[in-house]
């Protein structure tokens, strides 16, 4: 039985009393607050496997010396060396050490510090596009930790063919990291894609190290039988799971391209009759009206969930009758946008078409990219707005561009 010494019950008590403290000042349900709890949980937890591994070891280590019989002087070998402690193997068998860990972490470190961020991040997802872009990501992760999960019980209960899974999960790990990469690269902007793809290729190495772990331990070998070392799965079982990880990342993106338009397929013109001007869209868009205040506003708008973007124009006539100053109503325009969408603007500034004054302005409204501009022409007001992620690509930044600049007057 485990009996704590003086600074290992001051340890613990630390850790209950900040487990308890956090716990109860957590009623506003915040994440710093429940990560908090979980941490110091997590650390009481190793903590006592710490403190309890090498009591254990000193308990196995007093039995043995008592029971082990006393070595035949006769019988020893005759080259000179020592003969080999016969209890020895008993100390290395068991899940403790680093095969301890790998348990350990499968079991609580996975689930609670990678697989559930993730999750609740891409339940806060407002919609079904955001859920499809991040669906590879999340569900190679979410199945890995279930994986992982049932990999670590049967390790822990010694039962027939724990090793094999385990090697086989850690194949699948390393592949689905690498597959990763590309979607990373794809989806998310340089800076972005470039640390995740980091961590990937990090996971690839800890599954690598982990593979020759469970090929070449000692402890693995005793705990589980020597034939495991060299038993695994086989090149087409890993060649299958690789095909199946590959399709599960690539599977939404290919479900976005076909529901959804997307820029990277032919752009139209689109020029209404009444409009009197003419822009490039990556498809037809969806026309609406809107009366408000004697003046009817047309909205003209085109999604692309795939690439995370939006373009949209709309136009209407001032009442005439009135006179009316551009760059005041143009200012007073820009500033209705950064207050309704609560934008931090970033730049705004002056521009003109055809001899008509405009206003271009950039900025951002939480994870949203805002760049518009506003014209003046006439008595009609034309208003075109491009929409992306602030972590928006090279690609997807293009359009906005090949958007806003695309747009021209028609004769009168």
């Amino acid at each position: 039985m485990w009996y704590p010494n003086r600074p290992q019950w001051l340890a613990i008590w630390l850790v209950v009393l900040l487990v308890v403290a956090i716990w109860l000042g957590s009623a506003d349900s915040s994440a710093f607050a429940a990560r908090s709890l979980i941490s110091l949980l997590a650390v009481a937890g190793l903590l006592v496997w710490t403190l309890f591994r090498p009591l254990r070891a000193a308990a196995q280590s007093r039995a043995l010396s008592t029971s082990a019989p006393e070595p035949d002087i006769e019988s020893s070998p005759q080259d000179g060396r020592a003969p080999l402690f016969q209890g020895t193997e008993i100390l290395l068998t068991g899940v403790h050490g680093w095969l301890g860990f790998f348990c350990f972490a499968q079991l609580f470190i996975q689930p609670l510090f990678v697989a559930w961020p993730l999750v609740a991040a891409f339940r806060a997802s407002e919609t079904l596009a955001d859920r499809l872009r991040e669906l590879p990501l999340v569900g190679s992760v979410a199945l890995l930790t279930i994986y992982g999960v049932v990999v670590g019980i049967a390790l822990a209960r010694r039962t027939s063919g724990a090793v094999w899974h385990a090697k086989f999960y850690l194949r699948c790990c390393a592949v689905a990291m690498l597959a990763l990469i590309p979607w990373a690269f794809v989806t998310l902007d340089s800076v972005n894609a470039g640390a995740l793809s980091l961590r990937f290729f990090e996971s690839v190495i800890s599954a690598i190290v982990w593979l020759a772990y469970f090929s070449r331990s000692t402890r693995v070998a005793l705990t589980y039988g020597e034939a495991t070392l060299t038993a695994g799965p086989t090149h087409t079982q890993t060649l299958a799971a690789a095909v199946g990880i590959c399709a599960l990342i690539g599977s939404p993106a290919i479900a976005m391209r076909a529901i959804w338009p997307s820029i990277s397929q032919t752009w139209i013109v689109y020029g209404p009759m009444a409009g009197g001007f003419r822009v490039m869209l990556p498809s037809e868009p969806k026309v609406t009206t809107l009366a408000s205040n004697a003046i009817v506003i047309t909205r003209a708008l085109v999604e692309t969930p795939s690439d995370a973007a939006t373009f949209e124009i709309s136009y209407f006539d001032l009442p005439s009758g009135r006179k009316v100053n551009a760059d005041a109503l143009l200012n007073a325009m820009g500033e209705a946008v950064v207050r309704n969408t609560r934008m931090r603007l970033h730049d705004s500034r002056a521009i003109s078409i055809d001899q008509f004054s405009g206003r271009e302005y950039l900025g951002d409204a939480g994870l949203l990219r805002i760049r518009g501009r506003l014209f003046l022409v006439g008595r009609r007001v034309y208003e075109l707005q491009a929409v992306t992620r602030t972590y928006a690509t090279g690609r997807q930044l293009e359009a906005a561009d090949r958007f806003l600049t695309s747009f021209a007057l028609l004769p009168r």
